[in-house]
């Protein structure tokens, strides 16, 4: 589906226009697993932060991540104000 389709009710808080027309394949919060076209999500946890887990290694294989706050990495990011809500909204699209 494409990430304009699955963003669809989420309020992105940066410019994403370039990436709109990706084509998703599924979507994941877990990085140790690396999916070709799938959207991650990065959020704090009780023990881990997944902001910390982006490195650009995964630069070619994620489509672009969805963060709370903006980091330093290639990857596309998608600036939401809560990652788990995000979520929610876009695996309901």
């Amino acid at each position: 589906m494409k990430l304009k389709k699955l963003l669809n009710g989420v309020d992105v808080k940066n410019d994403i226009s370039s990436i709109l027309d990706e084509e998703i394949e599924g979507l994941s919060n877990k990085f140790e697993e690396k999916h070709q076209n799938y959207l991650y999500f990065c959020y704090k946890g009780q023990e881990k932060d997944g902001h910390n887990l982006v490195d650009d290694t995964l630069l070619g294989s994620i489509k672009a991540i969805v963060v709370e706050k903006i980091i330093d990495t290639s990857i596309p990011q998608i600036l939401v104000e809560d990652s788990r809500v995000a979520m929610s909204i876009i695996a309901s699209n």
